[in-house]
């Protein structure tokens, strides 16, 4: 019995080594993969296999399989689980997808669609994504962009560049503006575009009554007179009259200031200054001081004004400063009483007639000296320069001749009907005959042969320049002929603009 007993454990003993040796560890891990249900066991012997299935999104190109051997899990086939693709992503019309995140149409990916240039999307989602399943949301719809045709109510303004009835006003299409009404000016663009995303590149304008502005007044302290009683705005052509508040203050430029068509003024608003009289003094005696250059007098006082010797005062000795900065009477000058001896005077073409005493240094106050123009020019006017204010004065021009040189003759091949081919210097008025040289023949369309000589002058005279209290750049109050050239006129001393 003893013995049995001994038997049968051995036996078990044998039997649970025996199982023990077949049996394989706990299955592999496999990335992106799970043991399929019907493979799932508490334990697994020699021989024994398992089927792993994909999770979710992902996809093997063959069965993944293990096999249990010796008591180690060898894989039956070479496969793994990869992600789940997409098919291509269809396109839409007047638009193109782009990939925003992935790099391929796998479970994960997504794209965003993008309309082209005068297109809008239609859709509030324009992305997709690669699902398990496909691609979810709809495809997106691009539609032609077009801006809307809010015409404004402005009777006053027109508007041009609409398209025929029902058609859109699609991207890149201009409208004009401009008013109807005279008085009224366009505030805002004068031209519109619609832009790519359907709105336009700025706001529609409007007419505005044109008028121009006076809170600018306010920083100078002025106070503002309306000329002519104008109520209420004040526009294109209306004048006003700017004056100081404060006492002692005021305002030189005394130009009018006009409302302009464009809503501006005329000219910039004037400041108010400190009132005083100014004067730039030279050869002259203030108050006993000797040329004390520029002075400043304020309203009320009053000045001495004397000459030094040779000068003569021409105006009155005593003169006030006023409570407009400006002086009781015209400033006085000191004027000389002789001259230099006369100029030579080469650049109006003339000389003196006689030949002049050397030794005379000084010329008295109307004294007179004879000139004569060059040979072939012709003076008019008196033929005398006089003494005046210690500077000479001339009251004559000599006007040049018109040359027929022989260069420009050959150039129309023309000569002299009397004399050939030769320089020639025709005075002024006089005239001149031409004819064909030998071979050639008269234009239909020539001037006539015959020419009479003509010469164009401007004159600056000294009592004109005086009536204006201005003078040359460059030559003082002289006698001035201009032929065929500017001339640059300062303000005298003591005067402004």
């Amino acid at each position: 019995m003893r013995s049995s007993l001994v038997i049968l454990s051995l036996w078990i003993f044998i039997s649970i080594e025996a199982t023990t040796q077949d049996v394989c560890p706990e299955p592999p891990k496999i990335e992106n993969a799970q043991i399929s249900r019907d493979s799932v066991k508490s334990n697994y012997s020699n021989g024994d296999e398992i089927d792993y299935s994909c999770n979710n999104g992902y996809v093997s190109l063959r069965k993944i399989t293990y096999m249990c051997r010796n008591k180690k899990w060898s894989q039956h086939r070479s496969a793994e689980c990869t992600l789940k693709r997409c098919e291509l992503p269809a396109d839409i019309p007047n638009g193109h997808y782009t990939i925003i995140n992935g790099n391929s149409f796998v479970v994960g990916s997504t794209i965003k669609y993008t309309c082209e240039d005068g297109y809008q999307m239609m859709n509030r989602i324009f992305t997709r994504t690669c699902r398990p399943g496909g691609w979810d949301n709809q495809l997106p719809v691009c539609e032609e962009v077009s801006c809307a045709a809010d015409v404004p109510s402005d009777k006053f303004l027109k508007m041009e560049g609409l398209p025929d009835y029902g058609d859109l006003i699609r991207h890149g299409h201009r409208l004009q503006f401009s008013c109807t009404e005279q008085g009224y000016a366009l505030k805002g663009p004068k031209e519109i575009t619609c832009q790519s995303n359907g709105e336009w590149d700025e706001k529609f304008p409007h007419c505005e009554e044109i008028t121009c502005k006076l809170n600018e007044t306010k920083d100078f302290g002025d106070k503002v007179e309306r000329i002519s009683d104008h109520v209420g705005l004040i526009k294109p052509g209306h004048q006003i009259k700017l004056s100081c508040v404060e006492q002692g203050m005021i305002i030189r430029d005394k130009r009018p200031i006009i409302c302009q068509e464009n809503g501006e003024w005329n000219i910039p608003f004037p400041k108010c200054e400190e009132a005083k009289c100014v004067a730039n003094i030279t050869n002259m005696i203030i108050d006993r001081r000797p040329n004390p250059g520029v002075i400043e007098q304020k309203p009320g006082e009053t000045i001495k004004v004397s000459c030094h010797q040779e000068f003569v005062l021409e105006g009155k000795k005593d003169i006030t400063c006023q409570e407009d900065g400006e002086w009781s009477s015209q400033f006085p000058s000191c004027v000389a009483t002789t001259c230099e001896p006369p100029p030579t005077l080469s650049h109006l073409n003339a000389d003196t007639k006689l030949f002049l005493d050397s030794k005379k240094t000084k010329y008295s106050l109307e004294e007179k000296v004879e000139y004569a123009c060059f040979q072939t020019y012709i003076m008019e006017g008196d033929p005398f320069v006089i003494c005046k204010q210690g500077t000479w004065r001339e009251q004559f021009k000599c006007i040049p001749p018109c040359l027929a040189s022989v260069e420009k003759m050959d150039k129309r091949n023309i000569e002299l009907k009397k004399g050939g081919r030769e320089r020639m210097y025709c005075p002024h008025m006089d005239h001149i005959t031409f004819v064909c040289q030998k071979g050639t023949y008269k234009k239909g369309n020539s001037v006539q042969f015959r020419q009479q000589c003509l010469y164009a002058h401007c004159l600056a005279s000294v009592e004109e320049m005086d009536k204006r209290n201005m003078q040359l750049w460059k030559g003082g109050s002289t006698r001035m002929y201009c032929p065929h050239m500017d001339l640059i006129f300062v303000c005298k001393w003591g005067t402004y603009k």
